[in-house]
């Protein structure tokens, strides 16, 4: 009986010059990790995505959409991104260029020109759906 309690007293003693954790100093050491290994993700006002269904996307409206923007006084940026075999492309926009009644308008003659196809998915305040190839 003496010398286990003599060996848990030993364990106990030299449990801080090892590598013993307290459970307290392993979960913040686990949520630190976790924090920095996420990636940081970004949120876009509007995403336009191209799908295809076997036959490629729909290149009328995707040119009617791409002339609208270039076309657009403000001109905003956007991000492409390529994913699919078959010309599958998201067009991910922050809309910094345009102010907040601008953006709504802008996002509604979107959706007008991409109404009639249903190769095309319209997305806004989300991430892009694709990390592409």
């Amino acid at each position: 009986m003496k010398q286990l309690f003599f060996l848990i007293a030993m364990i106990s003693l030299a449990c801080p010059f090892m590598a013993c954790k307290t459970k307290k100093q392993a979960a913040t050491n686990t949520e630190t990790s976790a924090t920095m290994t996420e990636p940081q993700t970004e949120k876009y006002r509007l995403i336009i995505s191209f799908i295809s269904k076997g036959a490629g996307t729909d290149g009328e409206k995707r040119q009617a959409i791409l002339d609208y923007i270039e076309k657009h006084p403000k001109k905003p940026s956007y991000k492409t991104i390529h994913w699919g075999r078959e010309g599958e492309t998201d067009y991910c926009l922050n809309l910094k260029e345009l102010s907040t009644s601008s953006q709504e308008t802008f996002i509604v003659e979107i959706k007008k020109i991409a109404a009639s196809s249903n190769l095309i998915f319209i997305s806004e305040n989300a991430e892009c759906p694709h990390k592409g190839r």
